[in-house]
């Protein structure tokens, strides 16, 4: 087997440590540009006014969800209130009618 030229190893790993400097050098010059947009924005306050009124926004659709959650949640809780004096009076109508002997009365009784 044939050793390799020293020369041709010399060259071929400073060819690498040179693409190595050039993609730092060319991600430090990333970062750099990320971080002056990045400032720019946030020393920009012509958005503020939008971001300010999506955030009332928001929560103002948060405030209505739970007005409504509460609203049907009143409301289930009347209809079963009422359901359930609805059955009341209807187990006081038929112990009425038991007790009268189920008389003509019981055609014209209805709660419902």
């Amino acid at each position: 087997m044939e050793q390799p030229n020293i020369d041709t190893v010399d060259t071929c790993c400073l060819n690498i440590d040179h693409q190595n400097r050039s993609m730092a050098t060319l991600t430090m010059k990333i970062n750099k540009r990320k971080k002056n947009i990045l400032s720019r924005l946030l020393q920009d306050e012509r958005g503020s006014p939008l971001v300010e009124e999506g955030m009332l926004l928001g929560l103002s659709l948060i405030v209505i969800g739970i007005i409504i959650g509460l609203v049907l949640q009143v409301l289930g809780w009347s209809g079963d209130a009422l359901g359930s004096i609805y059955q009341q009076l209807d187990q006081i109508k038929e112990q009425l009618l038991r007790l009268l002997g189920g008389s003509i009365l019981s055609t014209h009784i209805s709660f419902f």
